[in-house]
């Protein structure tokens, strides 16, 4: 006769919120601080898997997430403080959609990593580039010089940020011609003019 084991009951770590997740690897690399390298190696890991088709397929998920009429009618138009062009509040609308990535690769750089934030950057360039949104709606009233727009705040922060020993490499490596052939081929001659002018 064979015995089943007893299913084990789900423990607390699972349920955590973020934040409470946050507090119990505060507590026990206090109680454990040898565990601090295997911590900051994981950490590491964990910021390493990044990759440009993952950034862009993310971008375009969050512009596609606000691309609704509705969305842009409770911006545009009159309001008690006064009127606001469709386009305008369109831009806004996306520019507020991918600022969780220009957080992202600012925070990467402040921890020392360029690689990963330049990543993001191209991400952030190819998911710009690639985003098709519904007919008439926030994408659609943004137009592509405000997706090109962004694109460029995101190389100009991303290269402005970073030491400039680093800039010259960085910029040659990851913003290469085969890049923005490969993932933004109708910027490609203005974002080569834009690179060149922060070398």
């Amino acid at each position: 006769m064979v015995t089943r084991k007893p299913k084990a009951k789900p423990g607390f770590l699972p349920r955590l919120s973020d934040a409470e997740s946050s507090v119990v690897l505060s507590s026990l690399l206090r109680w454990r601080p040898e565990l601090k390298w295997k911590a900051e190696r994981a950490a590491q890991k964990l910021l390493g898997a990044v990759s440009i088709e993952d950034i862009a397929a993310a971008v375009k998920t969050a512009l596609h997430a606000v691309d609704d009429l509705d969305n842009l009618g409770n911006r545009a138009g009159s309001h008690s403080w006064g009127y606001k062009e469709p386009s305008e509040a369109a831009m806004e609308i996306c520019e507020e959609a991918v600022e969780k990535f220009f957080k992202d690769m600012k925070r990467r750089i402040k921890l020392g990593d360029f690689e990963g934030a330049a990543t993001v950057c191209q991400g952030l360039v190819a998911g710009l580039h690639g985003v098709k949104g519904a007919s008439g709606a926030v994408i659609d009233w943004a137009g592509e010089d405000t997706m090109c727009d962004l694109s460029g705040q995101a190389v100009d922060t991303f290269l402005r940020s970073i030491p400039k020993r680093s800039r010259r490499d960085l910029n040659h490596r990851f913003f290469s011609d085969e890049f923005l052939v490969k993932f933004a081929p109708s910027w490609a001659v203005w974002l080569r003019k834009f690179r060149s002018r922060l070398r």
